[in-house]
């Protein structure tokens, strides 16, 4: 249900037959078919700039009717790859689904086999027999469920498959266009045709799950990611070489185990995240498989230093928080600066179990924020740049650790609009203390604004920020290209797409010098 000031327009997208669960109502409803449409209608003019460039996006989208549609999450549902093509002032639309181990098998059997993250314990005896489960490890399942035990350390990695859906974020890393979720390893893309090659293992190296928000240092090109799991180790933090080999991994010594969604670097740090969104054993096959408990967990920043095989985790306490994304991290002397998109606590998880999962925007708000940390000390300090709610902060990647001149991210200024997602870009000049924005008005949604520089040596923050907007009362979307020092001035160009792009999560912009192995 997407809320407008005329009820009564709301355009009707239910695949599945009707539903309370506003994670399959309006432009949260899954697309099912994938698509071409070439020559798309350009407004304005493409900047020649971007010729070759191209814009991928993934996110959930369910491809066959949930088997619990009440508990069905918005992190449910086939990963759904959107791409646009840039050529000759021209673009080119395609969308496909990943083709993971979970959607090979439902693709086959025309249905949905496999519980979703609220509703594992709905899978089919057929998906159950797919992973390699039988009676009596169900009933010795059901058991350690009884007596507080969770699944045993087999059971979940038998489990983990039928849980990755690739939904989660698409970018180019160490040459490979990689589609990444949290619970499992990434899957490998062909980028001209979006076909899925297969599950990507860094050569082999990669044994368990890996973070959907890997990071690359763009000044040596070194990658880094984490895995974090709720059997022990709870942590891993992973250093991967330009080739994409792992270097090294690091069994960190968590507090407790808990979902991690993002990190931070800085120069010299790994810089990590640990909120109490705890992440048992035993809450597998709940409706809550993550749980906010700040009564008994603290709130961590992890400092780990880089490029060093045997480093330990130093960690400063914090107050209460949540971070899904940060904008970036920098050393300072003695101290590290963050810039997170923070909240109060964790949205959409450890809900009560008798409710549908609620609309993102009935969460708790989240501001824009600078976190120091003196590493000497332990002081904490915090500075809200932006009150409103606000997510996917970015800056330009080309000096990612590095003291930043510019950044973005989107916002919700509208109250009106309780049931969309945010419907503002804004531009930060951190040289100026200064925000400027772009509201695309109150019927229309915007994703993640995502910042690519005019030319590879450019300045830091010469570039255009692309984004999919969608149109409520035209039940369309559009990718707009603004000018990223002057989002303001609205679109550069609007490129319109003939049906609506279902809202995703995150994606990149891959330029021709970028592309190496794709």
């Amino acid at each position: 249900m997407i809320a407008t000031s005329d009820k009564s327009n709301i355009p009707n997208n239910l695949p599945f037959g009707p539903t309370d669960n506003v994670y399959l109502q309006g432009n949260f409803a899954p697309i099912l078919t994938e698509e071409f449409h070439g020559n798309l209608e350009v407004e304005g003019e493409i900047p020649e700039e971007l010729n070759g460039a191209v814009l991928i996006r993934v996110g959930p989208n369910a491809a066959y009717k949930p088997l619990d549609m009440k508990y069905h999450h918005w992190i449910d549902g086939a990963g759904m790859i959107n791409a646009f093509y840039i050529k000759d002032g021209k673009v080119d639309y395609r969308n496909r689904f990943v083709d993971t181990f979970k959607m090979k098998h439902e693709r086959k059997a025309n249905k949905a086999l496999f519980g979703g993250s609220r509703s594992l314990s709905k899978t089919t005896w057929v998906g159950w027999k797919l992973l390699g489960i039988n009676l009596l490890n169900l009933v010795v399942l059901e058991f350690r469920k009884l007596i507080g035990k969770g699944p045993t350390d087999d059971l979940f990695f038998k489990i983990a498959p039928s849980m990755n859906d690739s939904n989660t974020n698409i970018l180019l890393q160490n040459g490979y266009v990689l589609s990444f979720e949290e619970i499992g390893k990434p899957y490998l893309i062909k980028l001209d045709t979006l076909e899925t090659i297969g599950e990507f293992t860094y050569h082999g190296e990669l044994l368990r799950n890996n973070s959907a928000h890997p990071l690359t240092d763009p000044f040596n090109q070194y990658s880094y990611t984490n895995s974090y799991c709720p059997i022990p180790p709870y942590m891993k933090y992973y250093e991967i070489t330009p080739d994409a080999r792992i270097s090294y991994e690091i069994d960190m010594d968590v507090p407790y185990p808990a979902m991690v969604h993002g990190f931070a670097l800085s120069e010299k740090y790994y810089v990590h995240f640990h909120f109490p969104a705890v992440y048992k054993r035993e809450y597998l096959g709940t409706h809550q498989p993550i749980r906010w408990e700040p009564e008994n967990n603290d709130s961590f920043i992890g400092i780990l230093k880089r490029h060093d095989p045997h480093a330990k985790t130093k960690w400063y306490k914090i107050p209460t928080t949540w971070v899904f994304h940060n904008m970036n991290a920098y050393d300072d002397g003695d101290k590290v600066q963050m810039f997170v998109a923070k909240f109060p606590r964790i949205p959409m998880f450890g809900l009560d179990t008798e409710n549908p999962s609620p609309p993102f925007t009935e969460q708790p708000n989240s501001q824009f924020a600078q976190w120091t940390l003196d590493l000497i000390t332990g002081e904490f300090t915090e500075k809200i740049i932006n009150p409103n709610l606000v997510e996917f902060p970015l800056m330009d990647p080309r000096f990612l650790t590095r003291k930043q001149k510019h950044g973005w991210y989107t916002s919700l200024v509208d109250d009106v609009q309780k049931y969309g997602l945010w419907n503002t870009v804004c531009h930060y000049d951190f040289e100026n203390d200064r925000e400027e924005s772009y509201y695309a008005g109150k019927d229309f949604y915007v994703g993640e604004a995502l910042f690519t520089p005019k030319y590879e040596d450019s300045p830091e923050g010469v570039g255009y920020i692309m984004c999919v907007r969608y149109n409520l009362m035209e039940n369309r979307s559009d990718m707009i290209i603004l000018d990223a020092q002057n989002v303001a001035a609205g679109p550069i160009a609007t490129i319109k797409v003939p049906r609506r792009i279902e809202y995703d999560f995150h994606g990149s912009i891959i330029r021709s010098w970028d592309i190496k192995n794709s």
